[in-house]
């Protein structure tokens, strides 16, 4: 949205965060993310996927549901590289982007779920920064809303694409 505004008329930002001011805490980041891939490549992804706190981010709070065991065979077939590639080269070089939101005067829907916990800080962190954000956190859903609560999920996004319809 900052490098090429005139391709980008909204934002959907879903339980995601504008990186991290504190060096610390980028550190404790990436060395959870890395610690998950490394998890992978020892145990792989079956067992990788049976842990808890794995369910809970790729599958959501619900894994016994269709849904989930679309995600799950999805996952699967992405398979331990991907996976591994994903953590350590998208979800953990995180850069900071907290002191220049406010330069992104763009329509925005941040959505959370409520038990989301490592993503509430900084959705407010956004919604303060964003001039023209709204944060919208989804009760019942953890850090896959679309799986947690669907419905809820969809007419959130439907309700900020009719909203914006103007500006898209």
């Amino acid at each position: 949205a900052r490098a090429h505004r005139e391709r980008v008329k909204a934002l959907l930002l879903l339980n995601t965060g504008p990186g991290f001011k504190n060096p610390d805490a980028l550190a404790q980041w990436e060395s959870m993310l890395e610690r998950a891939a490394a998890k992978m490549g020892e145990v792989g992804l079956e067992k990788y996927l049976e842990g808890s706190r794995a369910q809970a981010e790729l599958l959501g709070l619900h894994p016994e549901t269709e849904q989930a065991a679309e995600a799950r065979r999805g996952i699967l077939r992405a398979g331990v590289p991907g996976l591994q590639r994903f953590a350590r080269g998208v979800a953990g070089p995180v850069p900071n982007l907290v002191d220049v939101l406010h330069e992104i005067d763009l329509p925005a829907l941040i959505l959370v779920g409520e038990h989301d916990a490592n993503f509430q800080r900084a959705s407010h962190v956004m919604a303060a920064k964003l001039p023209r954000a709204i944060r919208v956190e989804i009760p019942g859903a953890g850090h896959v809303l679309n799986l947690d609560q669907p419905e809820a999920f969809v007419r959130e996004v439907e309700r900020f694409v009719r909203s914006t319809s103007d500006a898209l």
